[in-house]
């Protein structure tokens, strides 16, 4: 396409004043389905010949920066701005001008439901063109004006693309890992068979049982996106895709030859170079799956963070006020100070959970049952932060507070919470 004329194009003013579209994002089952619709103010006698438009979908990942409202005996997370990442092409179609078959409506778009593989949060958006020199001899004899336009809808919650990522991540080293013990199983089972006088049961039986492992990876390749939402895909899509078919064939070719005399069969060397040849397909893959997606955003997960530090300073400052009579600090207001707490201090923990590796998962587990975790009467544990100040508070016990486990259960906060910050500090 040359970009001079379309840039041209682009420029003119009145675009929004023809094209109206709209765009509507769906989920369907893995996949996400994109109908584009909406109206252009163009001559019925124009749209009688289905004028076409040039469609372009993109995708914009985005990125919810927040902060914390600090109010007394309260953390409460709040939305700074949404800022959007760089936009991502998932691929071309057209459109038509429809004449509407009521007399008074503007004509109307017609497009075909385009499908993105995989669901991913973020921004989708169709930017439209409507270029008189790529219409039919007829139209291009009429006044068609030159038009363009865009239509974008969120789809998602922004802060699932980092997990999804990762997911997919994960998945695809575990198919390159399968498909390189497939190759070297392969190899073996041939070595074993490729001398016997013919080929036996246990043979047969080898090769079937090797097929069923391997027949669910190309079909769970298939389903992976050829767009490069995730950047590594394309290349490991790719990557799997050539190790797949490599394999298929080794196998083929050793069945055939498993048929002739076995003086005539494939030598163990030429079995080997085809091992090696899938082998190869995937060596690429290693580097483009371990290419690492943006790390998550640290400012987040440092006011996660200090949430989740300041949550025993906030628990005592309600109970201190609560002894001294403090207004609006008795035993009647803290049930619902507590479920705030609880819901502040949860979404912490899973917006730090969302992005840590899953080493840091035990002492994430382990700062919950500090914070707020409930123990069963007569468990010989002691009771959370939360709980053990909680039962103070409504007078359930008039014991004191045992001061050497509040400090020993703070130090303890304060490592796992330091431990967890170096490691997304590092990523």
């Amino acid at each position: 396409m040359r970009l001079a004329p379309l840039l041209a194009l682009l420029s003119l003013p009145a675009f929004a004043d023809v094209l109206s579209p709209t765009l509507d994002v769906k989920s369907s089952g893995d996949n996400l389905v994109l109908r584009l619709e909406g109206t252009a103010d163009i001559p019925v006698a124009a749209a009688d010949w289905a004028p076409l438009v040039q469609v372009e979908y993109l995708f914009v990942p985005l990125r919810v920066q927040r902060r914390i409202e600090r109010i007394p005996g309260l953390l409460r997370w709040t939305d700074l701005r949404v800022t959007e990442g760089r936009e991502i092409s998932l691929g071309f179609a057209r459109a038509r001008i429809v004449s509407d078959a009521v007399a008074d409506n503007l004509p109307y778009l017609e497009a075909r439901p385009f499908v993105v593989a995989g669901q991913f949060a973020g921004l989708y958006r169709a930017r439209l063109v409507l270029d008189p020199a790529r219409q039919s001899v007829r139209l291009r004899a009429r006044s068609l004006p030159a038009a363009a336009a865009q239509a974008e809808a969120r789809w998602g919650d922004p802060a699932d693309l980092p997990r999804k990522s990762r997911e997919m991540q994960l998945a695809v080293e575990e198919d390159a890992a399968a498909l390189q013990r497939l190759a070297r199983d392969l190899e073996s089972l041939w070595n074993r068979w490729r001398a016997a006088p013919q080929a036996g049961d246990e043979w047969t039986s080898g090769l079937e049982s090797w097929r069923a492992r391997f027949e669910r990876l190309p079909a769970r390749n298939d389903l992976r996106p050829a767009h490069s939402i995730v950047s590594f895909m394309p290349a490991a899509r790719s990557a799997i895709g050539e190790a797949c078919e490599s394999l298929v064939s080794l196998a083929e070719t050793c069945e055939k030859s498993m048929g002739e005399p076995a003086g005539k069969r494939l030598a163990s060397r030429v079995v080997e170079a085809a091992a090696l040849r899938a082998h190869e397909a995937l060596t690429g893959l290693d580097r483009a799956a371990g290419r690492r997606e943006p790390g998550p955003d640290l400012e987040p997960m440092r006011a996660a963070l200090a949430t989740l530090r300041a949550a025993p300073d906030n628990v005592r400052g309600w109970y201190e006020a609560s002894q001294s009579g403090g207004p609006g600090h008795d035993a009647e207001y803290w049930p619902a100070q507590r479920m705030r707490f609880e819901s502040v201090l949860t979404e912490s923990l899973f917006m730090i959970g969302r992005s840590a590796p899953p080493s840091l998962y035990a002492d994430l587990a382990a700062i919950a049952r500090l914070l707020f975790a409930e123990t069963a009467p007569a468990s010989g544990r002691n009771p959370s932060l939360l709980a053990a100040y909680s039962s103070r508070i409504l007078k359930e016990t008039a014991a004191p507070l045992d001061g050497e486990w509040l400090k020993a259960c703070g130090q303890e906060l304060k490592e796992r919470l330091s431990r967890v910050e170096r490691v997304l500090e590092s990523r």
